[in-house]
């Protein structure tokens, strides 16, 4: 009996301790989306201001595949894909906001790559 009672502690501890580690990792995504959307130029609660007011045309370019795409990033972002939508959101244009912007300075366009919406 105190041997199934020592495994049952064993066993709880291992997940606390997974579940510990889990959240650590989780503020340190939060952290890398912080700093992915500063560097991008995104302010949050403010990308509606920021629509230009000229006439002109524009691409629109809307990520169906989110969760594939952070998975093929890091196991981090496909496993809290479905707990925390907002931020793999975040994470997914941020990310491709900044691959937009390095292709299109590698092939010498002059174009201002910006993140509208509540992404």
């Amino acid at each position: 009996m105190q041997i199934l009672l020592a495994v049952n502690l064993l066993l709880a501890l291992g997940l606390l301790a997974w579940v510990l580690r889990l959240r650590k990792r989780l503020s340190a995504v939060e952290a890398a989306a912080v700093a992915i959307a500063a560097e991008a130029g995104i302010q949050a609660g403010n990308a509606a201001a920021e629509l230009p007011d000229r006439k002109g045309t524009y691409i629109s370019i809307e990520i169906l595949n989110q969760i594939e795409l952070a998975r093929k990033e890091s196991w981090v972002g496909g496993a809290f894909g479905s707990v925390a939508p907002a931020l793999l959101n975040r994470i997914v244009y941020a990310r491709t906001l900044k691959m937009m912007q390095q292709e299109l300075e590698r092939y010498h366009v002059k174009a201002e790559v910006r993140l509208h919406g509540g992404a």
